[in-house]
């Protein structure tokens, strides 16, 4: 698996702080994902939420390998996007993805994400232009 940023496995504890810490920022909202209630196994987040377009930018990662493929991350898309349209508000929910990862745009896809746009060259990673989709779903075609 690949990640547009460097992950770690961390303790709760540590994880909580900086959690209280970004949480602060109006302009965004992150999750913990935890597996029965004590594992962390990963993230997830909307950001640079515009309240005047009506839109924000998703992310999500189950970094801990044991639970990836097991449909913890893409149960925790579906409650993060029932969040955004009903919560917030929102109209539009989108992200960027790899195009390499096709297990996660599969997942996007199942959850109603259509591919808008190709970013060639998007990611210099490990010596390396990575190319990504942006992918956007409407919230009249999710809240269906």
């Amino acid at each position: 698996m690949e990640y547009n940023s460097t992950f770690k496995t961390i303790k709760l504890k540590d994880h909580n702080k900086w959690f209280s810490q970004i949480n602060s920022n109006p302009s965004s909202v992150y999750f913990s994902i935890i597996y029965r209630k004590k594992i962390l196994i990963g993230s997830c987040s909307l950001r640079n939420i515009d309240l005047k377009k009506l839109e924000a930018e998703l992310q999500i990662r189950i970094g801990e390998e044991n639970y990836t493929s097991k449909g913890y991350g893409f149960h925790a898309l579906i409650l993060l996007l029932e969040f955004g349209f009903s919560s917030l508000k929102l109209e539009n929910i989108f992200l960027n993805v790899f195009t390499s990862n096709i297990r996660a745009i599969k997942a996007y896809e199942k959850c109603l994400f259509k591919k808008e746009k190709l970013i060639q060259n998007a990611v210099f990673m490990n010596g390396e232009f990575k190319d990504m989709y942006l992918m956007r779903v409407l919230k009249k075609d999710f809240m269906v």
